[in-house]
């Protein structure tokens, strides 16, 4: 009895220590979320940032927002940028801030491939026509749009309105029409939406 008592005495502080590294261990993991700015027209140079953050948000396995304030852009570049959203293994969140900004054409293609999709106040989606306007061109993006949303369990037709009607909507009402999940005024309304309000954010 008392050498089994010596034993569970030697092997307690490895136990302490072992259970101690499970616990930092559990408390580190989602501790860290990542945020980006996008600014002016979607090109190539900003699909390149979009791609190298998300790689790097992948890296730490982060969340990753991207604040976005654009009037479109290169169809090229959408693309590219939304294939990379769709196939990301880390949760991405478009957020159209700050407010009096906008999200159209390649922005509302975006903020539609996201995980989470948030506006702040006195933002605008939409509006995302292609010009100069073709029948061809028209239906092929409204079939891509469709399929974006759907994806994402957005609503295809509303998403289809941005594109053949150059529909365009403010938070409130992309949020009563479930294009959006989140009306957001700040980075923190954003956290605690993931279930993260306590994480270290990094720009």
């Amino acid at each position: 009895m008392v050498r089994m008592r010596k034993k569970f005495m030697l092997i307690l502080p490895l136990l302490l220590l072992f259970g101690v590294s499970i616990i930092t261990s559990v408390k580190g993991e989602g501790s860290l979320v990542y945020t980006i700015e996008i600014q002016g027209t979607i090109d190539s140079g900003i699909a390149n940032f979009i791609e190298k953050s998300i790689e790097k948000a992948e890296a730490k396995n982060a969340p990753l927002i991207i604040k976005i304030d654009t009037p479109g852009g290169l169809l090229s570049a959408t693309e590219t940028i939304v294939k990379r959203m769709l196939d990301s293994k880390i949760k991405t969140v478009v957020w159209v801030t700050p407010p009096g900004r906008w999200a159209y054409s390649a922005g509302t293609f975006i903020l539609l491939a996201s995980d989470v999709a948030a506006m702040d106040d006195a933002t605008i989606i939409g509006a995302a026509q292609p010009r100069p306007e073709d029948p061809k061109t028209t239906e092929a993006m409204v079939g891509w749009i469709r399929e974006i949303a759907s994806f994402r369990g957005r609503p295809p037709e509303v998403a289809e309105n941005f594109v053949r009607t150059n529909l365009t909507l403010g938070p409130e009402n992309a949020l009563k029409s479930g294009v959006i999940e989140l009306r957001a005024r700040s980075v923190q309304d954003i956290l605690y939406y993931i279930g993260m309000p306590d994480a270290s954010v990094e720009q």
